[in-house]
């Protein structure tokens, strides 16, 4: 089961057409938690504790800001400004929550501090420097997701982030732009019965134009 959602989840003609439902919110609350207290203990000399706090960062990329596992291990060091706390992907320059940026920037000074090096300068690597591989499963991010809520899919995950990016008003193709997410898999993010989503868009009628004259 594992090797096949893996396979699902890089797999570009079943992207969108395997039904994944997005996390929940008490879902991803769990999940935040267990990524913070991976910069609390730290400890990560041993490589089990450096792939973890490697995938932590992922996963709340991938929370935040909707991004594909693909689009994912292409991000470089250098797409990182630690000055301003700014993240560059697929040409937006996105400013990183505080929270994030200080884990962020613990890694990348740790990163140094041990040598860790690879040539293309990816950001995401594994304790000798080798970059994620094709499959979820090196990262361990389906592992450590199915011990905390469950489930195995890194799709559920970036379903919760386009989800919440559709729901701030971001059109079908800046999101498409920015997470890498086929048409198929951003048009499975919006539920008929989500009730926030009807809140939202609720009260973006009422202030259209002589609304309250109808």
């Amino acid at each position: 089961m594992k090797r096949m959602m893996s396979y699902i989840d890089t797999c570009n003609a079943l992207a969108g057409i395997v039904e994944q439902v997005a996390l929940k919110q008490t879902d991803v609350e769990i999940i935040l938690k267990w990524v913070d207290k991976q910069f609390e203990e730290r400890g990560w000399e041993d490589s089990t504790q450096f792939k973890k706090a490697m995938a932590s960062i992922g996963i709340k990329m991938m929370l935040l800001y909707g991004i594909t596992y693909r689009e994912l291990r292409k991000i470089k060091w250098n797409d990182y400004d630690e000055v301003y706390g700014n993240i560059l992907i697929n040409g937006f320059n996105l400013r990183l929550p505080a929270k994030l940026s200080v884990q962020i920037k613990q890694l990348k000074h740790y990163i140094v501090e041990s040598g860790i090096k690879n040539e293309k300068n990816i950001f995401f690597t594994d304790s000798s420097g080798e970059q994620w591989a094709e499959i979820t499963s090196y990262s361990g991010i389906p592992d450590y997701l199915g011990a905390l809520i469950g489930t195995t899919s890194v799709t559920s995950i970036v379903k919760y982030g386009i989800s919440q990016l559709l729901k701030a008003g971001l059109s079908d193709s800046i999101v498409k732009k920015l997470t890498g997410a086929s048409d198929k898999l951003i048009q499975g993010c919006i539920l008929h019965e989500d009730y926030e989503l009807n809140r939202i868009v609720n009260n973006k009628i009422v202030t259209t134009e002589l609304y309250y004259e109808f």
